[in-house]
């Protein structure tokens, strides 16, 4: 290299201008020939993903164009590139780009891919969460919760112990616990209050809608049980009306006693009308002892009653046997209601369970195809 030129791209020019240079041989690595133009500014080169070869090209004699050709071949300088056209002729200093510009890749097709899996993966993930299991039904909390309200129920009056096993099968003609404590307020109360409790979840479940029972009045019964037993007898005070007042003092005792009102609990006002019409047939009774002479001031002569002819007495007595009979029904229809919508209460949970469990393998098997 001549002492004083300058070094650029790793080729060694001269430093003077030339007006011409010698047209290389087209076949040849060489550039057409071209005119010599002044010097333009260089403009640097569009950013791209790779980085452009540049190829300045001062001035140069024509002297020793063949020598750079021989020294340094294009092919050393930079890595080949396919050929692109360029303009028949070029100033000095021109900036030669790339043949072909990369394309720019467009992401947004893979974005949309990846968001698609992303979702389809997080939407099995929720159907495995919540679909059913093929090996059985699996029943809510809420029902569970309902289930067990109901055991403890069921096995009190049953057995007179609240726990939470699960009931077998059973018949209303069974004896339970209830049929030996019927007469207990305390027992009773308990009962009504665990009735209450299971029903309040039972209406707000799925299981309401599953079977087809209706036991909103057992409640009624419980309540028509417990009130019977806080009605008070009224024999000896009426007797003592009665005694000292006469018949309609005592009849109008009876009416205000046994007075019922409309948003009493029915099967209460029916157990009222049979105490009221028992406590009228015993004024009449009482009426036929004092004609019959066994009365003695305040009192009633028991051997006396004793001796009276049968036909006279028999039909008060009459009377008031019907009357007891009745109210004994009454009692024990609402115990048998009591016992037989348990039994349906049990008999029902244990189909729908059974249903839900079919349609859960049923659903399994079509989902297994």
């Amino acid at each position: 290299m001549q002492e004083g030129e300058p070094e650029l791209g790793g080729l060694q020019v001269p430093h003077e201008d030339t007006s011409s240079i010698s047209t290389p041989n087209p076949q040849s690595d060489s550039f057409a020939s071209f005119d010599a133009q002044p010097s333009r500014p260089q403009t640097p080169p569009a950013p791209t993903t790779t980085p452009p070869v540049l190829s300045i090209r001062p001035p140069i004699q024509h002297q020793v164009s063949t020598s750079i050709t021989s020294r340094s071949p294009r092919s050393q300088l930079a890595p080949q590139t396919p050929p692109v056209s360029q303009p028949s002729s070029f100033g000095a200093g021109d900036i030669l780009l790339p043949s072909s510009q990369p394309q720019k890749t467009k992401k947004w097709p893979i974005i949309i891919i990846i968001v698609v899996l992303l979702l389809a993966a997080v939407g099995i993930g929720a159907w495995m969460l919540i679909r059913p299991n093929n090996n059985g039904s699996q029943p809510s909390p809420q029902d569970s919760r309902v289930d067990e309200l109901y055991n403890k129920y069921a096995n009190y009056i049953l057995f007179d112990d609240a726990n939470i096993n699960s009931i077998e099968e059973f018949n209303p003609t069974d004896t339970f616990s209830i049929d030996e404590n019927y007469e207990d307020e305390e027992f009773l109360v308990n009962a009504q209050n665990l009735f209450n409790e299971f029903y309040e979840k039972f209406a707000s479940s799925d299981l309401a809608k599953t079977t087809q029972i209706s036991i909103q009045d057992t409640s009624e019964h419980y309540g028509f049980l417990i009130q019977r037993l806080k009605i008070e007898p009224i024999g000896e005070k009426l007797l003592n009306i009665y005694m000292e007042s006469g018949r309609e003092a005592a009849v109008e005792y009876i009416n205000n006693f046994y007075n019922s009102s409309d948003k009493e609990n029915q099967l209460i006002t029916s157990l009222k009308d049979l105490d009221k019409n028992y406590a009228l047939t015993e004024l009449t009774e009482w009426e036929i002892y004092d004609n019959a002479g066994c009365r003695t001031g305040t009192q009633y002569d028991s051997v006396c009653i004793s001796e009276l002819p049968y036909n006279m007495l028999a039909e008060p007595a009459l009377q008031l046997g019907n009357i007891e009979s009745a109210r004994n029904d009454l009692v024990t229809s609402s115990l048998n209601w009591i016992k037989t919508q348990c039994l349906e209460i049990n008999s029902n949970f244990k189909n729908a369970a059974s249903s839900a469990e079919e349609n859960s393998l049923e659903k399994g098997e079509i989902d297994e195809k």
